[in-house]
């Protein structure tokens, strides 16, 4: 027998206010017998719905409901800055005791490490420079549009008869935070209209998956016998050999979740805006200490900017620094995204190579930041034997 999901039939009754009602039993084909009761059961995906009966919409003819149409934005005059730009100065360096400290707060923050190399070891040299950290924040706005549909719970449309649609970058929306990412679902003006539920041919329900409109599942505690292992009726089943399915509650029927019951939808133009925060960084560093590490220290913000449109920094003592802007800048260009607003900055993070003797032992370790934070993947005494040695 054909077990696929035919029309149902019957009447569905209507509800007060306009709502579903109760959902008959099932009267359709079904199987002959009791199917198995199948906890992982899933009801089957609905058909796709047709845009056939849908009147265009200028400016929206070839949309569907895949949501790939991102339209262009408008293009925008943007003036950018050119005021005066501060010189950028260095940042002071570390001394002996600064750096003991240092290292003697990182090693107490390590439970196995020993503390005697702390107090006795002997500076042979301390190297400071700096770490340059540039980041480039640009802010923009996506919008692509796509046909949708929502259950029509009566009320008035905004349809095409209230005036043309607007174009997707005339719908108005603003974000709610600058540099922060934010997705917005909007319908687009004078677009809605109304159509039967194509899941369940306008009747608000459908057959149901799981007993595939029998309202009984087969008993899985005898499997459909009636009776135990010990020849004594089932408990469960009070020796049918069935239950009531728990899905349609013995009906037969289950209330289509496309319309939820209403019968009709309202299809409309769905604007979907996404406002996103692309970000790139450079670092200058040139000794051993990971550039990761620069990123999540303080420094000294030595230059910022925030403008609709950055131009490149051009005039930072180090060269890098200077090329990297130019390079960021130019790659941070989206063409199918309006740009917002873009920020750049940099800091700059002291670092100190501090060189030093212990016992017949010479080795380093790295302080940076402007809190102090070390970086000593040579220490000593790392293990809980070192922690005896005080």
């Amino acid at each position: 027998m054909d077990n696929s999901n035919p029309a149902p039939v019957g009447s569905f009754t209507d509800g007060e206010d306009g709502q579903p009602g109760e959902v008959p039993k099932y009267a359709g084909d079904m199987p002959d017998e009791d199917v198995d009761h199948n906890p992982d059961a899933a009801p089957p995906e609905p058909s796709a719905p047709s845009l056939d009966g849908l009147s265009p919409i200028p400016g929206y003819q070839n949309i569907g409901f895949s949501g790939d149409f991102l339209p262009p934005p408008p293009c925008a005059d943007v003036v950018q800055p050119q005021e005066e730009r501060k010189d950028i100065t260095n940042v002071s360096v570390i001394g002996e005791d600064e750096a003991r400290q240092a290292l003697r707060l990182y090693v107490g923050e390590n439970c196995c490490y020993g503390k005697k190399p702390v107090e006795e070891l002997t500076f042979t040299e301390l190297q400071s420079s700096n770490a340059f950290h540039y980041s480039l924040d640009t802010f923009t706005e996506a919008r692509s549009t796509e046909w949708d549909f929502v259950p029509y719970m009566g009320g008035p449309l905004d349809g095409p008869e209230n005036g043309p649609a607007p174009g997707p970058w005339d719908v108005p929306a603003q974000c709610k935070e600058l540099f922060k990412d934010e997705k917005r679902d909007l319908e687009v003006p004078h677009t809605a209209t109304t159509k039967p539920c194509h899941n369940c041919f306008a009747v608000g329900f459908v057959r149901c998956w799981h007993c595939h409109g029998r309202g009984q599942n087969r008993c899985t505690s005898c499997s459909g016998s009636g009776k135990r292992m010990d020849d004594e009726e089932c408990s469960f089943c009070n020796g049918t050999g069935k239950r009531d399915c728990m899905t349609c509650h013995s009906k037969g029927n289950v209330i289509c979740k496309i319309c939820q019951g209403h019968r009709i939808l309202k299809y409309y133009i769905k604007l979907t805006i996404k406002w996103h925060k692309h970000d790139d960084n450079h670092i200058v560093e040139r000794t051993s200490l990971p550039d990761k590490l620069i990123k999540k220290v303080e420094g000294q913000t030595a230059f910022e900017e925030t403008y609709p449109r950055v131009y490149p920094i051009q005039h930072f003592v180090e060269q890098e620094i200077n090329n990297a802007s130019a390079s960021l800048v130019s790659k941070h260009q989206y063409p199918m995204e309006r740009v917002l607003m873009q920020r750049h900055s940099v800091r700059i993070v002291p670092v100190t190579v501090c060189r030093y003797k212990w016992n017949d032992t010479e080795s380093d370790f790295i302080v940076y930041g402007l809190e102090k934070k070390v970086h000593a993947p040579d220490y000593p005494q790392q293990n809980c034997c070192g922690c005896s040695v005080l």
